[in-house]
């Protein structure tokens, strides 16, 4: 047994007698010898128990890894976002209901809040290279994207009203004109813009979370199992 692994279980093998009178006695090393004792530290440890090789592993397991950890990053801030908007809202719905008002809020709210879950589950997920998690991140920005889409337009944002035929007839025609001219834009336009810069948000968060299953793939195909191991654990905690 390694002598390094021996002194960490605090075991040795047993020897027999036969073997402990013929051992040579060992003379400790002068203190001042410039000879060291199987590379071992103050404290018994290995100086260093990797070779050149290895290290080498590691390096690239940094480069192969900072792709997955930079969109788990992206990934959390989003899921906090979701999470206190959500939280927010599902209040604001709360007391609304309390006072006889919509519960559209409070669901509203409480799938924000569990979206926001999800995401922080997959960035962990991403941070431990599982190939599952870019897809559940791209999955969660297309759910999220019909959610706030429905609601936008369910509520009306970005639609304009116009004013009564009555009170058009009132303005004098050089004001009344373009305000009928631009009827179809005050209406509907803003709200196709506003769904059209909710769909390209998150239709590219989308492409960026899916395009990291690459990545995953290649942390896993060109490392040793055992240095992937070890960079997703220290990664991890």
């Amino acid at each position: 047994m390694d002598v390094y692994f021996e002194r960490i279980a605090g075991v040795s093998a047993p020897k027999s007698a036969q073997e402990q009178a013929a051992a040579p006695a060992v003379t400790p090393a002068p203190a001042n010898s410039s000879t060291p004792s199987d590379a071992l530290d103050a404290n018994g440890f290995p100086l260093s128990p990797m070779q050149d090789q290895d290290h080498l592993w590691f390096v690239q397991a940094a480069g192969l890894h900072r792709p997955l950890a930079g969109a788990a990053s992206v990934a959390r801030t989003m899921a906090l976002s979701l999470i206190i908007s959500g939280a927010l809202t599902a209040l604001v719905g709360g007391l609304g209901m309390a006072t006889g008002g919509t519960p559209v809020p409070l669901v509203l709210g409480l799938v924000l809040v569990t979206l926001g879950s999800i995401d922080r589950g997959s960035a962990s997920a991403l941070v431990a290279a599982d190939p599952s998690a870019p897809g559940k991140l791209a999955r969660n920005q297309l759910v999220l994207f019909g959610v706030l889409g429905a609601a936008t337009w369910s509520s009306g944002l970005g639609r304009l009203s116009l004013p009564s035929a009555e009170r058009l007839a009132q303005l004098p025609d050089e004001l009344s004109a373009p305000i009928a001219a631009l009827e179809p834009l005050l209406t509907s336009g803003l709200l196709v813009a506003t769904l059209g810069f909710l769909g390209l948000v998150h239709g590219c968060l989308a492409l960026y979370f899916i395009s990291r299953r690459r990545r995953v793939t290649e942390f896993h195909t060109e490392l040793p199992p055992w240095v992937a191991q070890v960079v997703v654990t220290i990664a991890g905690r």
